[in-house]
């Protein structure tokens, strides 16, 4: 950060940028290494418009630091808005959706959980922020891993999107472009005792 408002040189170490991105690269590889449940771990700057500062990833189990050339700008994904309007000391934690690069969805399809924490610079304006991708399928499959086989379990989000659904192909709906939520099958039932209900009604 310091090196960023100082024509690239930290002037407290002599540090260039490029130095400091090579570490920050050896640091985030050193870690996806270590820790086999992470897909992406990035360096996300805010003035240069959003783009990936250092971006290192894991494709077909084979971990790697992106070259500049392929680091893409994140600034109109709806996250990137909602990270830089965080204060210190807090985290963004993602919906749990389907993984995207350059606009496209990755295939096959990978569920994603991204954690996110802002950096400020010494005036305590936002500079940038981390963010690491998770393989939510790992999540995911430790839900349902001990569910008696005589039942259905449903995982939605806030607006009715499966995630985990009985029928693989109703999951994801809002990054299909499908139109399967809750509400469209389910109706609620009335209920006395304080829980809710819900009648199946595809189920006749």
């Amino acid at each position: 950060m310091r090196a960023a408002s100082n024509n690239d040189v930290d002037p407290l170490d002599g540090t260039v940028k490029s130095q400091w991105i090579a570490r920050l690269q050896t640091i985030f590889k050193s870690y996806i290494d270590n820790h086999s449940d992470i897909l992406q771990l990035r360096y996300v700057g805010v003035a240069n418009n959003g783009k990936e500062i250092v971006r290192v990833e894991r494709r077909d189990g084979i971990v790697s630091i992106v070259d500049d050339s392929a680091l893409q700008s994140k600034a109109q994904r709806a996250y990137f808005k909602v990270i830089t309007k965080l204060h210190p000391g807090e985290l963004y934690v993602s919906d749990l959706n389907l993984n995207r690069e350059f606009g496209k969805l990755d295939f096959p399809y990978l569920p994603t959980l991204r954690v996110a924490m802002p950096v400020f610079d010494q005036t305590q304006k936002i500079f940038g922020f981390v963010i690491i991708n998770i393989k939510a399928q790992v999540l995911l499959d430790e839900i349902q891993q001990d569910l008696s086989k005589e039942l259905d379990l449903y995982l939605i989000n806030e607006r009715g999107d499966f995630k985990i659904h009985p029928n693989n192909a109703m999951t994801f709906g809002e990054d299909l472009g499908n139109s399967n939520a809750w509400d469209d099958l389910f109706e609620p039932l009335a209920a006395d005792n304080g829980f809710s209900v819900a009648y199946d009604v595809s189920a006749g």
